[in-house]
């Protein structure tokens, strides 16, 4: 009776830790998004040790400093919902990752910090690669709309402090290594 008591738990861990809301934005029952799929642990105690789950990322972006260039994982969004969700609900980036918002033209980006719980460098960048501005050190859920006033056609989202640290600024030229093909980004 016992083994099958601890076989059902065990099954029921499991099938918390991998399941799936129907909605993309939702978070699962171990507080990552769907996104973000997870194994289930092997002990229930390891459910809050662990640290959030990240993507794998094959996309990178190197900036062109003074100091050498510095090269950042990246993690691509291009879809409508992709971009509205963004890095909300995440509680960490790891160091030397971010985010890249891939639109399909050149115009005047607005972000807020809605829902998003980790302070941000947001890099505003132009169809030629530059760094057209940076809004750093953004505060967690504000609603504070964020911009540059300046078209772009990408958006670099990095840990806050990050652009500072590594030398990043206005005129940074940028490379993007392993970009995947993006078809029909939004406006």
């Amino acid at each position: 009776m016992q083994a099958a008591v601890c076989s059902l738990v065990c099954v029921s861990i499991v099938a918390i830790g991998c399941s799936k809301d129907a909605d993309p934005a939702s978070e699962n029952a171990l507080g990552h998004s769907s996104d973000n799929p997870v194994t289930a642990p092997k002990h229930p105690s390891e459910v809050a040790a662990r640290p959030p789950s990240e993507p794998e990322l094959d996309t990178a972006v190197i900036f062109e400093t003074n100091d050498g260039d510095k090269r950042i994982g990246l993690e691509v969004v291009s879809t409508p919902a992709r971009i509205q969700r963004g890095l909300m609900h995440r509680q960490h980036l790891a160091p030397e990752r971010g985010m890249l918002f891939v639109f399909g033209g050149d115009r005047v980006r607005s972000f807020w910090m809605k829902n998003t719980l980790i302070p941000l460098d947001m890099l505003f960048v132009t169809k030629d690669m530059v760094v057209a501005g940076v809004e750093r050190d953004t505060v967690p859920l504000s609603l504070e709309s964020r911009s540059i006033g300046i078209p772009t056609r990408y958006v670099i989202e990095v840990n806050g402090g990050w652009t500072a640290s590594h030398g990043v600024d206005v005129g940074t030229k940028i490379r993007l290594e392993n970009m995947p093909e993006i078809s029909n980004p939004p406006l």
